[in-house]
C-alpha cells in the first residue's frame, strides 16, 4: 500500500477515535438551533413540508435538513442521529484536507506536499474546536467539507482538464450556498484565492478557462433557486432574527477602532486564548503552539513560495474567510459560528510553515514532527481533562445546554404508560419538542381531544415542574409559562388538556400530592420537581357557571346538557365549528377564549359577546373565516402592572401554504400601544405548514397589563405576517388586523351615583338614563348617569356602540341652536363595553353657545345607533315603587310609555333666568 493511501487511512482512523471520544465524553446536549433543523426534517418526512429557507435566518438553509432526513428515516430521531451528519463532517475534515493539500501542492516536491498534509490532516483530525463544536449539530459545520471538496475539485480539473471535475466543484460550491449564511462568502473566497494565484500562475489558470466557466455555470445553476429569493425578497440576503440595529461594523461611530480591536483578537485566538462561547471556561486558542509559529513562518514565506506552490491561493482563501466574523459586531471575541469555514485554512496555512521548517531544518525534522504530535496531544489531554470538567461542574450551563429538557424526556420516555403533566411552555421550548418527535409522530392530535373528559373517579399524574419555568428558550425568549397550561402527556401521544386551559370555573382539582427525587442535570443540578398527585375532571352542570360562562358558550359553542354529559363539550363544539361546511373556503381560523377572568366586583359581571368575523387569507387561493369568541375582561386598579391569560385557537381546515409569525398588540382607549409581541406558534417548534387540518392548535399567552389604567377599552388586536415576503395576511374583507380581545377598565365613581327616581328612562339595549343635573355657568353643560341593572330581564348588555345626541332647542321657534354627537366618553367608554349593574356618569357641554337673555330653551337627549343613524327606542318610567331593578337604590316596576321622537326632556332654561 502507498504511503499516500496509508496516511489517508491513518488519518481517517485517528480522527474517529478523537470524534468518538468526544462523543461519550462531553455532555449530552440539544441546541436550540440544531433542534429546529431537526424539526424541519421531521416535518419534511410526515408531513411533506419541503424546507427551502429556515424561519430563524430568513434564508435557505436546506442542505442539513435534508441531510438529516435518510438518517432520521433509518435510525429515528434520537439526540445522537441530530448530531450524526455534523459529527460525520467533523470526521472527514482532516482525510479531505490531506487529500486536498496533495493536490493544492502539486507543485511542490513530493516530500513537502506530504508533510504539510499530514501536518494538516493530524492537527485537524484532533482540533479540540472542531471536536466540541461538531456536537451543536449545526450547519457552519458542514462548511470545512464543502470548501475543501471544491478546492480539491478545482485543482484536481486544473490537473486533468476534466469538465466532471470543474462541474463536482461547481455543484458543491452551489450547495454550500444552503448551507449557511456566512457560506455566502465562499464563491468570493474562492474568487479571492483564485486571483491571488493567478497574479503568479495566470497561464494555468488561462489555460482551464473553459473548465472554470463549467464550474461557474454548475453553481450558478444549483445556487438560482437561492438567487431568484433574494430577488424576490431582497431583505433574506443579510437578514437574521433577534440581532440588534447595528449589527456590521461600518454602522458604529468607532469602526476603526471596532475593527482593530476584533482583528488583535482574531490574531490572539490563534495561539493565545480564544472565548467562543462553545468550550465554556476553556479559554483555549485555536492552534497549538507548533501551529502558531508555524502560521507566522507561512506569512513570511508567501514571495519565496509563490509558483505553482497553492500558498497564495491557501492564505488568501482563508483572509476571505475571517472577513465576515470582522464585519459582523456582536462582540469582540471570534465567534465560533462565523470561524469554523476559516479554521480549517488557518490550519492549512500553518502546516505550510511548518513543513517548511522542517525542510530548513533537516536534522530536526523528526523533533518537531513530536512537537506537533505532542501539542496536539496535549490539547486533547486539556480538553479532557480540564475543559470537559469544568462544563460538567459548571452550575446554570445546563438551563443553556438543554440538560433540563433532556432530564424531562428520559423520565417520559422510561414511563411511557404513565400520565404525565407538563407545563405547555415546556414543549415550546424547540429542545423538547424535538426530544418528543421520538415518541410520537404528532406533537397534537394523535389521540382525539374528546377523549379527555370528566371522570368520576380521581386517577393518578406525575407533575413535572421545572426548577426555573421561566428561563429562557433557545432564541433567548421565555418560553411563556402559565401554571394552568399543561400537556398530558399519555401513551406516547400529547393530550390538551382544554379544561385547564379554557374556563377559569373549577374544572380540574389537583389533590395535596407526594413529592418525589428532583429530576437531575449530567452535572447532578436538580432541574425539574417530580410530584404524584391525583387529578380530577369535574362534570359541573350547565347550571353552575358563571354567568359570563353561559352566555360565552351558548353563542357559538352550544352547550351539552344531556343528563348523562353535563359538562360543556368543548373538543366536539370546536370540532364541528372547523367543519362548518359553510366555511368550505376556510384555511385558517382564528378562536380566542378567556382564562382567569375573574371579577373581583360581585356587583359587576364582565358582558360576553360573540362575534363572527372572516379571517385571514393564507395565500391568493385559500381563503379564510374565523368564528372568532371573545370576552370583556374587567380590570380594578389592582390589575395594573399584572398580566391577564388568554387562550388561542389556530384551526387550519386544510394544509397551510406559508408559515406566519402572530403580532400581538394591546391599545389603551385612545388607542395608543401600550404593548406587544412578536412570536411564531410555539416559538417555531411547531411551523404551520407541518398543521394537520381539522387539529386546533392551542396555546396560551400573558398579556401585561399597563402601571396605569385609564377608564375605557384595551383591545388586543392580532396580525398575522407571512414569514417571506414580511407582509400582513389580510383578512378575506380586507382588513390588516382583527381583534382578540379586549380588556375594560371600568369607570371609577368618586361619590355614589345620585339617581332620581323621578326621571328614570329606559332605553332599549338594557340602558338606563338615571340622572340630568344642568350646569349653566361658563357654558351650557349637563352630568348625565347611565346605568343598566343587574337583574335586566333580557340578560344581556348593549350589542353595539351608540352615540348619544343632545339637543338645545329654542322653545319659541322650534329650531335646534346647538348640537352634540359623540359617543360617551369621546369614545373611549363605548356603549358595548358597558356591563350588567354598572352605573357609567359623562358630561356633556354645549361650547361657546350664547343663550339669548329674554328666549326659553329646553335640552333634548337621545342614543343613536353608529352604523344606521337609528335612534334607540326610549320608554320613561313610572316612579311608583321599583323594586325589580337593582342599581344600589330601591326602585319599582316600571310602565312602558314610549318617548316621542326617543327623544327625552331633560330640563327646560326658562327665559326669566
Amino acid at each position: 500500500m502507498s504511503r499516500f493511501r496509508t496516511t489517508l487511512i491513518g488519518l481517517f482512523l485517528l480522527s474517529l477515535s478523537s470524534y468518538l471520544l468526544i462523543w461519550w465524553r462531553y455532555p449530552a446536549l440539544v441546541n436550540g438551533d440544531a433542534a429546529r433543523l431537526g424539526i424541519h426534517a421531521v416535518d419534511f418526512l410526515r408531513h411533506d413540508v419541503r424546507s427551502f429557507y429556515v424561519y430563524h435566518q430568513f434564508a435557505p438553509h436546506p442542505l442539513l435538513i435534508y441531510l438529516h432526513a435518510p438518517v432520521f428515516t433509518v435510525f429515528g430521531t434520537t439526540v445522537n442521529t441530530l448530531k450524526a451528519i455534523t459529527m460525520l463532517s467533523g470526521i472527514l475534515v482532516a482525510p479531505l484536507a490531506y487529500v486536498t493539500l496533495h493536490e493544492v501542492l502539486r507543485g511542490m516536491s513530493r516530500e513537502f506536499a506530504w508533510r504539510a498534509a499530514t501536518v494538516a490532516g493530524f492537527s485537524l483530525a484532533i482540533l479540540p474546536y472542531y471536536n466540541t463544536y461538531s456536537l451543536l449539530a449545526l450547519e457552519p459545520m458542514l462548511m470545512p467539507v464543502l470548501e475543501l471538496t471544491i478546492v480539491a475539485a478545482l485543482f484536481l480539473g486544473l490537473r486533468t482538464q476534466r469538465y466532471s471535475a470543474f462541474a463536482l466543484a461547481g455543484i458543491v460550491l452551489g450547495l454550500s450556498q444552503y448551507a449557511y449564511i456566512v457560506a455566502r462568502f465562499i464563491p468570493i473566497a474562492l474568487a479571492v484565492a483564485v486571483l491571488a494565484d493567478a497574479l503568479f500562475n495566470w497561464r494555468r489558470w488561462l489555460g482551464a478557462w473553459k473548465g472554470i466557466l463549467v464550474t461557474a455555470f454548475s453553481a450558478a445553476l444549483v445556487a438560482l433557486p437561492q438567487w431568484l429569493l433574494f430577488l424576490r425578497y431582497p431583505y433574506t440576503f443579510s437578514a437574521r432574527t433577534e440581532q440588534d440595529a447595528g449589527q456590521f461594523l461600518w454602522t458604529f461611530d468607532d469602526a476603526m477602532t471596532l475593527f482593530w480591536s476584533k482583528l488583535w483578537r482574531q490574531f490572539t485566538m490563534l495561539g493565545w486564548t480564544w472565548t467562543n462561547g462553545y468550550q465554556p471556561q476553556s479559554e483555549q486558542p485555536l492552534l497549538s503552539p507548533i501551529l502558531f509559529v508555524g502560521i507566522v513562518l507561512t506569512l513570511g514565506l508567501l514571495i519565496k513560495y509563490r509558483k505553482r506552490s497553492g500558498l497564495w491561493f491557501s492564505v488568501a482563501f482563508m483572509v476571505a474567510m475571517l472577513v465576515p466574523d470582522l464585519i459582523a459586531v456582536e462582540g469582540l471575541n471570534p465567534s465560533a459560528n462565523r470561524m469554523t469555514g476559516a479554521a480549517v485554512w488557518v490550519v492549512i496555512a500553518a502546516a505550510f510553515g511548518v513543513a517548511w521548517l522542517m525542510q530548513l531544518l533537516p536534522r530536526y525534522r523528526n523533533t518537531l514532527l513530536l512537537c506537533v504530535i505532542g501539542f496536539g496531544a496535549w490539547q486533547q489531554v486539556t480538553l479532557h481533562t480540564k475543559v470537559i470538567p469544568a462544563v460538567h461542574a459548571m452550575e446554570g450551563l445546563e438551563w443553556k445546554f438543554s440538560q433540563v429538557e433532556i432530564a424531562q424526556y428520559n423520565y417520559i420516555a422510561a414511563h411511557p404508560d404513565e400520565r404525565i403533566l407538563l407545563p405547555t411552555s415546556e414543549f415550546k421550548r424547540i429542545q423538547m419538542a424535538y426530544l418528543l418527535t421520538n415518541l410520537s409522530d404528532e406533537r397534537y392530535g394523535s389521540v382525539d381531544l374528546g377523549s379527555v373528559g370528566p371522570s368520576p373517579d380521581p386517577f393518578a399524574v406525575t407533575v413535572l415542574t421545572p426548577v426555573d419555568p421561566e428561563r429562557p428558550t433557545a432564541d433567548a425568549q421565555p418560553a411563556g409559562y402559565i401554571s394552568n397550561d399543561n400537556i398530558l402527556v399519555s401513551k406516547r401521544s400529547f393530550d390538551l388538556l382544554w379544561r385547564l386551559n379554557l374556563l377559569s370555573s373549577a374544572y380540574v382539582s389537583l389533590s395535596d400530592g407526594s413529592d418525589m427525587p428532583a429530576l437531575l442535570a449530567s452535572n447532578g443540578v436538580p432541574t425539574t420537581h417530580v410530584q404524584q398527585r391525583n387529578l380530577k375532571l369535574s362534570a359541573l352542570p350547565y347550571s353552575e357557571l358563571r354567568p359570563t360562562e353561559q352566555q360565552l358558550f351558548a353563542n357559538g359553542i352550544s352547550v351539552t346538557t344531556d343528563a348523562n354529559k353535563s359538562y360543556l363539550d368543548l373538543d366536539q363544539q370546536l370540532r364541528a365549528i372547523i367543519n362548518d361546511p359553510q366555511a368550505s373556503e376556510s384555511a385558517l381560523r382564528l378562536y380566542q377564549v378567556p382564562i382567569n377572568a375573574t371579577v373581583t366586583d360581585p356587583s359587576i359581571t364582565p358582558l360576553s359577546r360573540n362575534e363572527t368575523e372572516r379571517l385571514f387569507e393564507t395565500d391568493q387561493q385559500a381563503k379564510a373565516a374565523a368564528q372568532k369568541t371573545y370576552d370583556t375582561h374587567f380590570l380594578t386598579p389592582a390589575d395594573a402592572g399584572s398580566t391577564k391569560s388568554i387562550v388561542v385557537v389556530l384551526a387550519p381546515e386544510r394544509p397551510i401554504a406559508a408559515d406566519f409569525e402572530l403580532v400581538l398588540e394591546l391599545f389603551d382607549p385612545n388607542q395608543n400601544k401600550v404593548w406587544g409581541s412578536h412570536q411564531t406558534p410555539f416559538n417555531g417548534s411547531w411551523q404551520p405548514r407541518a398543521w394537520e387540518p381539522g387539529v386546533p392548535v392551542v396555546f396560551n399567552l400573558a398579556v401585561p397589563i399597563p402601571d396605569t389604567l385609564i377608564a375605557g377599552e384595551y383591545s388586543l388586536i392580532a396580525t398575522l405576517i407571512d414569514t417571506l415576503s414580511r407582509e400582513q395576511i389580510p383578512t378575506v374583507d380586507g382588513a390588516q388586523t382583527m381583534r382578540v380581545a379586549r380588556y375594560k377598565s371600568p369607570v371609577v365613581l368618586t361619590e355614589a351615583a345620585s339617581i332620581s327616581t323621578d326621571s328614570i328612562y329606559q332605553f332599549d339595549e338594557g340602558i338606563f338614563l338615571l340622572d340630568a343635573q344642568p350646569s349653566l355657568t361658563e357654558h351650557v353643560a349637563v352630568d348625565l348617569t347611565f346605568g343598566i341593572p343587574l337583574n335586566l330581564p333580557t340578560g344581556i348588555a348593549p350589542s353595539q356602540n351608540y352615540v348619544a345626541f343632545l339637543h338645545l332647542v329654542d322653545v319659541t321657534t322650534g329650531e335646534i341652536v346647538a348640537q352634540i354627537d359623540r359617543e360617551p366618553h369621546y369614545g373611549t367608554y363605548p356603549t358595548a363595553i358597558w356591563g350588567l349593574g354598572e352605573v357609567v356618569p359623562d358630561t356633556f357641554v354645549f361650547e361657546g353657545v350664547e343663550l339669548q337673555s329674554d328666549t326659553a330653551y329646553e335640552v333634548y337627549m337621545g342614543l343613536y345607533a353608529r352604523e344606521t343613524f337609528a335612534r334607540l327606542p326610549v320608554h320613561k318610567l313610572d316612579a311608583s315603587g321599583l323594586a325589580g331593578f337593582d342599581f344600589g337604590v330601591d326602585t319599582a316596576a316600571p310602565d312602558q310609555q314610549r318617548v316621542p321622537d326617543d327623544r327625552i326632556l331633560l330640563f327646560e332654561i326658562p327665559a326669566d333666568r
